[in-house]
């Protein structure tokens, strides 16, 4: 198929409905490469192909079409498999980080001042959990209730 999107409707789908079947964004392409060449080819080669397009052209309702579930789902899968699991979880601490948390104990106020210093170091709080042995809740928990 070179153009999926007018073979779609043979089965009653728009291209709208084919994308949020299948967990495609709405920016994926539904056409060969070659033939949106060949389209943009003639296009271009057309004497009123462009000023036709751009008297059409209406950028507020094509933002008004762009939907969060059609955008969201399919870019943040995208994003994710190119940055990897390290964006999404945090670095791993430093063994000198655990020793400063261990070594702050039971004062919860001496915690939260060292937990806070990681943060801006560039950690999070699910890698000061995984590198505590803390639920990310209690994590989170702490840093909230002592300021």
């Amino acid at each position: 198929m070179r153009n999926l999107g007018l073979h779609c409707r043979v089965h009653g789908h728009t291209a709208v409905s084919y994308r949020r079947a299948h967990g495609l964004s709405t920016g994926q392409r539904l056409i060969s490469a070659d033939l949106a060449e060949q389209l943009g080819r003639l296009a271009r080669s057309h004497p009123n192909g462009l000023t036709a397009l751009a008297a059409h052209r209406d950028p507020d309702r094509a933002q008004a079409a762009m939907t969060a579930e059609g955008q969201s789902r399919p870019q943040r899968a995208a994003v994710r498999s190119r940055t990897g699991a390290v964006s999404r979880r945090g670095r791993d601490l430093a063994q000198v980080e655990i020793e400063a948390l261990v070594a702050a104990g039971t004062d919860l106020g001496a915690w939260v001042k060292t937990a806070r210093g990681i943060l801006a170091a560039g950690a999070t709080a699910g890698s000061i959990a995984r590198g505590t042995g803390l639920t990310r809740n209690a994590v989170h928990a702490r840093l909230s209730r002592y300021r």
